[in-house]
């Protein structure tokens, strides 16, 4: 009688594993690992704040800055399907007031830079995400005065 084995046992169950992958793609499964599955889900994430971003901007077209962010969004999507393969996403229209779309066009640009910088480890496109940041932050922080403030006494 044989004495036990774990290596030749992982071996037996790894061939096996490899012979009923292999019959089950010849068959037509395709196999999908999840790690791509949630990247593609972050990338379509990233697509639809983009779209949600210029509808903000849309419905803010009165405001000195939204001129720029709006061609920077749309240089930022192209390049952004250009490099993921990203799919193009749904229009949106803003039904929110200007104040309330100002905020939420606030909100919308900070998720963008936290799911920015996720892509970025995930992906390792940390330049081209860095670059998207500083840009759109650039434009933001100077778009709005920031006078208006006096120290307590």
């Amino acid at each position: 009688m044989e004495n036990y084995d774990d290596e030749k046992l992982l071996e037996n169950y790894e061939a096996m594993a490899r012979a009923y992958s292999k019959a089950l793609k010849n068959k037509g499964f395709v196999f999908i690992r999840l790690e791509e599955e949630e990247f593609s889900l972050l990338v379509d994430e990233i697509m639809v704040i983009f779209c949600k971003i210029m509808a903000s901007l849309d419905r803010l077209k009165d405001n000195m800055y939204c001129e720029e962010m709006k061609d920077l969004t749309m240089m930022n999507i192209n390049s952004f399907r250009e490099k993921f393969h990203a799919n193009c996403c749904h229009k949106f229209k803003s039904v929110q007031s200007s104040s309330d779309c100002f905020l939420t066009l606030v909100a919308l640009e900070n998720m963008l830079t936290l799911k920015l910088m996720i892509l970025s480890v995930k992906s390792g496109e940390l330049e081209f995400c860095h670059e998207i940041i500083t840009k759109r932050t650039h434009i933001f922080a100077n778009s709005f005065s920031i006078d208006g403030f006096i120290l307590e006494k």
